[in-house]
Order: structure tokens, then sequence, then C-alpha cells
């Protein structure tokens, strides 16, 4: 995608927002993350706006309109839609902030918690709805639920895009373990339970913090757009075991309790431990492989430093749940090259 020049993006907010008077608006480029988007801000004397500019390069852009209304009417915080040109690929949203969660992450937990906890109230409000109750013609629009397929290719992205670089295995032992049927059997095994909405990318960078008092955090969320059905324990391990933020066993523990007690009263779902471990795992696994394609194919190298983190936790993860015994050896790194410690955490792609 061109990059697009301030004179043309103000062109199009005059046309389909008229009520903008663009003589007094500041534009400002936004470059954070790792999405193929385009993101501006524009600033009037009265408002911020966000103009996004997408592709179908990804499959998931086409999703974020439609997302966007059906989450806004379930009541989850998210940027409401001011202006959407479906043809151009352009549209304008509220401004939710640029202060997102892991701008708190050295913020002492007293502060960090009840923002954490906010998050997960909004998550729910996304769990609770039944991939049975969301509307055909919208199904249609999302992103096609987790099922065996899609979990096995978060595998092969672990081992094709993570492993087959930075893992001190031969490509032979990488072979052996990638085509064992335990990670098939955990394909099946997840894709076989009952599915609810999930965010999918549900980490720190992408909750705008609104306000932060401990009295009264609240939150929006943002890229959402690849909302679709799936399991809520693995939005949970998403978010508590997040590469990109420091979190205390007892914080992770104080907040999968505080989500349990939150869905307390729901006869759909039920906390399994082993159920979060496993999604954990599998969650973690496609983060490894989202950091190898980006550093090394994209050449977004400041993503390789998130590298070490994520090993540890995923090696964590599966040895406290005995699961995937054989995963051990493969998070063995190679030495890997210099990471680019500059920068902001990025925004997985």
């Amino acid at each position: 995608m061109s990059e697009l020049s301030e004179k043309r993006i103000l062109e199009m907010t005059a046309r389909f927002l008229p009520t903008v008077d663009i003589a007094g608006v500041q534009v400002e480029r936004i470059t954070k993350g790792g999405s193929d988007r385009q993101y501006w801000r524009l600033i009037t004397p009265d408002e911020s706006i966000i103009f996004m500019a997408y592709t179908d390069l990804r499959a998931d852009n086409l999703s974020f309109a439609p997302a966007t209304e059906f989450l806004s009417a379930q009541g989850v915080a998210v940027p409401p839609i001011l202006a959407h040109d479906d043809a151009g690929r352009y549209l304008w949203s509220e401004d939710a902030g640029a202060t997102d969660i892991w701008d708190f992450r050295n913020e002492p937990w007293e502060v960090r918690g009840p923002l954490y906890k906010a998050t997960l109230q909004e998550a729910a409000k996304i769990h609770r709805i039944s991939e049975h109750a969301v509307p055909d013609e919208l199904k249609a629009q999302l992103q096609r639920g987790f099922d065996a397929d899609l979990y096995q290719w978060e595998q092969d992205y672990f081992f094709n895009r993570f492993a087959v670089k930075f893992s001190s295995l031969e490509l032979p032992e990488l072979d052996a373990i990638h085509s064992s049927s335990v990670f098939k059997n955990l394909a099946q095994e997840l894709s076989d339970l009952p599915r609810f909405l999930v965010h999918r990318d549900f980490q720190s960078q992408n909750v705008i913090v609104k306000q932060s008092s401990p009295a009264s955090a609240s939150v929006c969320l943002i890229d959402y757009q690849g909302v679709r059905p799936g399991l809520p324990e693995y939005d949970l391990a998403s978010l508590l075991l997040d590469p990109y933020v420091d979190m205390s066993d007892g914080e992770r523990e104080e907040l999968l309790q505080y989500y349990r007690d939150f869905r307390a009263d729901d006869p759909e779902w039920n906390w399994d431990a082993k159920l979060y471990a496993k999604c954990a795992a599998q969650r973690l696994m496609q983060a490894l492989g989202a950091y190898g394609y980006l550093g090394e194919v994209l050449g977004k190298r400041e993503f390789l430093k998130h590298i070490p983190v994520a090993t540890a936790r995923l090696r964590d993860t599966i040895s406290r749940a005995n699961i995937l015994p054989d995963l051990v050896a493969v998070l063995n790194l190679n030495p890997l090259d210099p990471l680019n410690p500059a920068g902001n955490a990025p925004t997985e792609g």
C-alpha cells in the first residue's frame, strides 16, 4: 500500500465527515505496531479522530468494520465508526487514545490490577457470545472459527517460522516432533469443544486505557478484526502470558480468579486449568511463529527481542501442566542475532 499524502487524507475526510473543519486539522502518522494497515490521528480543536487505510491482502482487514458494529451492539467497549468508505477501504473512527496497558507495565500492581480486571470484564462480554448466537450474515464477514485446521496452521507457523531458525535442534529432529500425533491430537481436541467468540490477539497493546484510577478503571479494545469463534481460554492466555509484559504468578492467579468469579453465573462455561494450559501453549506457539515471521521475513527485527520471554513462558506452561513434553527440546535456542533494544514493544501480526 502506497503512503497517502496529508492532502489526500484531508480531502477524503472533508468528503466523508463534512462537519469536520479540515482547515484546523493536524495530521499525525501512527507507526506503532506490526499491522499492514496504515493509521493516522486527525486532531481538531474539538476532537481527535483515527483514520485507517487498509487492503484486502489480509482477510481479517475486511472484518474490521462488521466486527466493530457487532461488538459495539453487544456492549463491548470498542471505538465507534464515524464513516467508512468500503470501496476505497478507508475508515474513520473515534480516537480511543494513545495509552495502552503496556504503557503501565512498570506501574505498581495497585494501578495495573484494576486495569486488567476492567479488561477481563470486556473480554467476558465477548466470551459469553456463543458461535450459534452470531447471525449467519455476520459469520460470513468475520474470520473463520478455530477448527483443527487453524490450530494446526498455528503449529506449522511455529515450526516453520520459529523453530527451524531459532531452535538448537537439527531439522530431522524438528520434523519428527512436528509430525508426531501429539500436535494433531491437540488441534482436534481443542476444535471439538464448544466455541464462543474470542478477540484472537488479546494482548497489552490492544487494550487502550480510558481511565486509570483504581476506583474507576476503564478500557477500550482495539485490533479485534480477527474476532472469531474459539475458546475463551485462548484469549485469557494471550493477555496473562503476554511476552511484552512481566507479571508475577500471584498476579496472574488473582486475575484468573477474578475472571472465574465474574463468570460464575454462566452455565455454558466452566474453568478447566488443563484446558487453559493447552490453549496457552497453542497461543505462545502462534506468537513465536509471528515473531520469527515479522523479524526474519519482514525485517522487523525488534520483534525478535520477545523470543526469549515467550519461549520461557511456553516452557513453563507445558512443564507445569505436564503436556507436550517433546516441545521442551524445541525451545532450546541457538544464540540469537543481536536484538534491537530500542523502540516500543510492537503489536503482533
